[in-house]
């Protein structure tokens, strides 16, 4: 007996991860709806959008709702996030309007059609123990200590999705620590050492070796998302890479991939680590995890 065919929202389909996913959904037999804010463009949609199972919805979802789409929607998949997020105070608007808003209607939205799996993309970065070695799911959030708006809208967003637990027969967090592959914009943390080391732009290191990581290579992130599909119940995920390494480290492993040196500039401050303790991943689901050197070759062409 084959696959049985699942209809699925994705919101965000267009950001980085949100490609590979409704790519290998698609190839796996299910029906996309891939919400976009904009038109993707001509290469990304014949690299990832280009399967018949893929619905392409171009969509605000702080503005338009939900309730133009199918009402037999088994997964709901909410990745999006302002694209703004970066722009605080000025875009505050907006990152409240997707992260938050938008967010609480496509629950609602969700509850009301009887959907039975939701999976939200939340933050690695909703943690906040200046102390903590690497952080676990069962640690405790501190509210009065703030990482930063962006952060502060997808701990709201975890907050409200917890209160909608008893309505979906599956109901997960992830926690995703430093998404890295092809395709992804240079300004964010693995891209953007990518291109300073090959465009010789100074990297900035806390003490020597600067702060620890463990970055996910982006189709691992697709696997732990389909994989979440399977569980039941709610859950909260950590989704980190197998390796934790330094940010000098990573510059030089990205170094011997593009025969450049690294520049670096040092500065006077202890490292903020940002390490997710996968040791929850690893028991759950039986993935084979990319290492941060492969998963720089798969990133990286130099030919």
């Amino acid at each position: 007996m084959g696959k049985v065919q699942q209809k699925v929202v994705i919101t965000g389909a267009g950001g980085f991860l949100g490609k590979y996913l409704a790519s290998y959904l698609a190839s796996e037999g299910d029906k996309v709806y891939a919400l976009t804010l904009f038109d993707p463009s001509d290469d990304d949609k014949k690299m990832f959008f280009s399967s018949e199972n893929i619905v392409l919805v171009k969509k605000d979802i702080a503005k338009d709702g939900f309730d133009d789409l199918p009402n037999d929607i088994d997964v709901v998949i909410a990745l999006a996030q302002s694209p703004f997020f970066r722009e605080f105070p000025d875009k505050a608007k907006d990152i409240f309007d997707v992260n938050v808003a938008a967010f609480a209607q496509i629950l609602q939205w969700a509850n009301k059609i009887k959907v039975k799996k939701f999976v939200y993309a939340s933050s690695g970065g909703v943690y906040n123990d200046p102390l903590a070695k690497e952080y676990k799911e069962d640690d405790v959030i501190n509210p009065n200590i703030s990482k930063g708006y962006y952060q502060g809208s997808k701990l709201c967003g975890e907050i409200l999705f917890q209160n909608y637990y008893s309505f979906f027969e599956t109901s997960i967090i992830l926690r995703p620590f430093f998404i890295y592959g092809k395709t992804q914009n240079k300004d964010m943390f693995v891209a953007r050492i990518i291109d300073s080391v090959i465009n010789g732009k100074e990297i900035f290191l806390q003490g020597k070796e600067g702060l620890l990581v463990n970055p996910i290579y982006v189709e691992d992130v697709v696997k732990v998302i389909v994989k979440s599909l399977e569980l039941k119940n709610n859950h909260i995920i950590n989704v980190g890479g197998p390796d934790v390494i330094s940010l000098k480290e990573i510059a030089e492993v990205i170094s011997k991939r593009v025969q450049k040196e690294p520049i670096y500039k040092y500065v006077d401050a202890p490292p903020t680590d940002c390490v997710g303790n996968i040791d929850k991943l690893k028991k759950l689901f039986d993935i084979d995890l990319t290492s941060f050197t492969k998963g720089i070759d798969l990133t990286i062409d130099t030919k």
